[in-house]
């Protein structure tokens, strides 16, 4: 509803209104009760530090004076796409209610896979160590600490960065804290106790079981499971993904500035810090000097532990040696979302015509607005060869024939370029070991390496359809070669 008035009908409200709507994940035909959020968080004055600009290109983005960061997405965005969630939910008064129906549609999307990953990152034998799985489900959907944000840097290899005490590092801000719980509940109680098994949710809201011991997968609840055991695991899985373990950004405010009243350089031989400042011709109070002295600290540090630097490779006698990349904690995956959407547009008689685009992914369908007003369901979508495509062949400037009218891909909403990016930075990084593992018996183009160093995965252009066969292609050569390894 608007904000202390009447629902306004959706042709009441502009196209930027709308575009931006379809931006925050909504269906403006179906949630026209809560386009109010698009329209006030376009009206709103940015805050501050925030300043609008345009790019060369004419693109709009958003610059950040304190930080020196810029993004292509409204500083607000985050705040109201929160708000047209919970709206969507009642505020959360379903989720976890007894009294309430089961619906997992409201469940936190989560696989097996990720659970795997995480119980490999912390040592943790998911069917020996049963009892400590649902620690290792809740460090999987924990969130990154309010004050830290994740950045990747050149060779796609994440580090983290403090927004309070403008430091980095590579190792995840919560490993220390999950370590210990670990550690804790293995001294503490028998973790063997427990079974091997765990509900999953997926993005459609699918409900199944996995035996960690079997590593098979079934719809059929086990023994014990019913609908009150999953709808708080529901609650549970809410409140991990919401809960900040290291304290809410205004109780954490004080321990912060508790903090830097430390010495900067605790650890750290004075004459390093002198030379240093000496060197740069700044203070040793200068904030930028403690940075770098700590940053060189840390990396000394690192190559005496076993060579965790923050370069995948260094040179030796003139000779280049590689070094493996640090162990990295499993990333989460973005959740995948129930529609893609893509828009398109073209000039017919002068004219300039539009088109949305969105692929529905539980029912694997098409649907399509003509100039924000005719709605077809359940087209078929053509790519230029006459190939019917599904979601793996779409992205950035694919060209398509819709109602025989041929169009191009232009843009995406944010939640499609992460899911893009995502899997293009997954299939991607296969192909590259496929590449290196046939490298090593033979010579061949570097064509994924070329990929990966010279493409901005993240403004999805990448062909997922394209490196799916790639891959393919790879594992016949590697089969050819050497059966065993691409097994």
């Amino acid at each position: 509803m608007q904000r202390g008035g009447r629902v306004k009908d959706v042709t009441e409200y502009p196209s930027e209104v709308l575009d931006f709507a379809v931006y925050l994940g909504m269906d403006p035909n179906v949630d026209v009760q809560h386009l109010w959020m698009a329209e006030e968080c376009l009206g709103s004055a940015l805050p501050a530090p925030w300043t609008e600009h345009t790019s060369s290109r004419g693109d709009v983005y958003f610059y950040n004076a304190d930080t020196d960061a810029s993004m292509v997405e409204h500083p607000l965005e985050a705040q109201y796409r929160q708000m047209y969630t919970e709206a969507k939910m009642g505020a959360g008064g379903r989720v976890g209610s007894a009294q309430d129906d089961f619906d997992p549609d409201e469940a936190v999307p989560i696989s097996h896979q990720e659970i795997s990953d995480m119980c490999s990152y912390y040592d943790v034998d998911a069917v020996s160590e049963a009892g400590l799985l649902p620690l290792m489900r809740e460090a999987v959907l924990t969130p990154l600490p309010w004050m830290y944000r994740e950045v990747t840097d050149m060779r796609g290899h994440p580090y983290f960065y403090n927004s309070e005490t403008d430091e980095s590092h590579r190792e995840h801000p919560l490993d220390v804290y999950w370590q210990d719980l670990v550690q804790e509940a293995r001294n503490s109680q028998d973790v063997s106790r427990g079974e091997p098994w765990m509900v999953f949710f997926s993005a459609g809201g699918i409900v199944s079981y996995y035996s960690f011991e079997h590593q098979d997968e079934t719809s059929i609840p086990p023994e014990g499971m019913d609908e009150e055991g999953l709808r708080l695991q529901i609650a549970s899985d809410h409140h991990h993904r919401r809960q900040q373990v290291l304290g809410e950004r205004d109780a954490q405010r004080g321990v912060v500035e508790e903090a830097e009243a430390v010495d900067p350089y605790e650890g750290i031989d004075d004459e390093v810090v002198q030379e240093m400042s000496q060197l740069l011709g700044m203070r040793p109070s200068d904030p930028r000097v403690v940075k770098f002295v700590r940053e060189m600290e840390d990396r000394k540090r690192a190559i005496e532990r076993g060579g965790k630097t923050w370069t995948t490779e260094k040179y030796d006698d003139g000779r280049k040696v590689d070094i493996s990349a640090p162990k990295m904690r499993p990333r989460q995956p973005p959740p995948t979302p129930k529609r893609l959407v893509f828009f398109a547009w073209w000039f017919e008689e002068g004219v300039k015509k539009y088109m949305e685009l969105r692929y529905d992914m539980g029912e694997k369908i098409f649907h399509i607005t003509l100039n924000k007003t005719v709605a077809l369901r359940d087209v078929k979508i053509a790519g230029r060869e006459g190939e019917l495509l599904q979601c793996w062949d779409l992205y950035i400037g694919q060209k398509i024939d819709v109602l025989g009218k041929p169009t191009t891909l232009m843009q995406a909403d944010h939640n499609s370029l992460q899911w893009l990016e995502y899997h293009a930075k997954r299939l991607l990084k296969k192909a590259h070991e496929l590449e290196n593992e046939i490298m090593q018996f033979k010579p061949i183009p570097d064509v994924i390496h070329r990929i990966l160093s010279e493409k901005n995965l993240s403004d999805g252009r990448v062909s997922l359809r394209w490196v799916m066969k790639h891959i393919s292609m790879l594992t016949t050569q590697l089969y050819r070669i050497k059966p065993s390894t691409s097994k």
